[in-house]
C-alpha cells in the first residue's frame, strides 16, 4: 500500500532490529545507547493492500506472510544523539533542534554505515527490518490502511514527506519543525 512505500522509506533510517540475544527474550529492552527495543512476536499477516485502497500500487498484491522468528525493532527513530553518539557529529553536526530529534534525510548507504558502526560496538547484532518484518510490525494486527485506522492522520506519520507528492500533512508537518 502507499503507506508501506511511504513508511518504508522511513524505516530505513530508524527501525534498527537487533538479533535475539541467547540470555533472555524480554518485551522490552534498551542498549548502552539508550535506543529501546520491543520484541515483536512470530506470526502470519496479510502484506500487501487490498485492491480498492487508495493510493495502491499493482506490485501490491495481497499474500499471506508468516513470520517464523520472534525479533526486535526499536521503538522511536534513531535520534540525533544516538546517531551522533555511533557516527559523530560529521553527519548532521549543524542541525538544530533536540537531541531527540529524529535522524531525516539518510541514505540507505548512510543507515547501512550506522549499523556498521553500531556493530562494531560489539554490543549486539543489528540490522534493518526486511520488508515483510517492517508491514507486520507496523500494521500492528490492523488490517486498514494505517494501524490506526483508514485515513491519514497527520499527527502518527510522516505523510507531507511521500512519495505521492501530497500535501494532506505538509502545514502540520512544517508547524512542527518537520522537513
Amino acid at each position: 500500500s502507499f503507506w508501506l512505500s511511504a513508511l518504508f522509506l522511513f524505516t530505513l533510517m530508524s527501525g534498527l532490529l537487533v538479533g535475539l540475544p541467547a540470555f533472555a527474550m524480554e518485551k522490552t529492552f534498551t542498549n548502552s545507547l539508550g535506543m529501546e527495543f520491543v520484541l515483536v512476536p512470530a506470526g502470519t499477516f496479510m502484506m500487501g493492500s487490498p485492491k480498492d485502497e487508495p493510493h495502491r500500487n499493482r506490485d501490491e498484491v495481497q499474500h499471506k506472510v508468516t513470520i517464523t522468528k520472534p525479533f526486535y525493532m526499536q521503538t522511536t527513530e534513531v535520534t540525533l544523539k544516538q546517531w551522533w553518539a555511533v557516527m559523530g557529529k560529521k553527519f548532521f553536526g549543524r542541525r538544530k533542534g533536540s537531541d531527540n530529534m529524529p535522524v531525516v534525510k539518510v541514505s540507505w548507504y548512510d543507515a547501512q554505515d550506522f549499523i556498521d558502526e553500531l556493530n562494531d560496538l560489539k554490543k549486539g547484532v543489528y540490522r534493518l527490518p526486511t520488508e515483510a518484518e517492517w508491514e507486520y510490525a507496523a500494521r500492528a494486527g490492523s488490517t486498514t490502511a494505517y494501524s490506526w485506522g483508514k485515513d491519514i492522520n497527520c499527527t502518527k506519520a510522516l505523510f507531507s514527506n511521500n512519495t505521492q507528492k501530497s500535501a494532506k500533512c505538509v502545514g502540520y508537518a512544517e508547524s512542527k519543525g518537520i522537513d
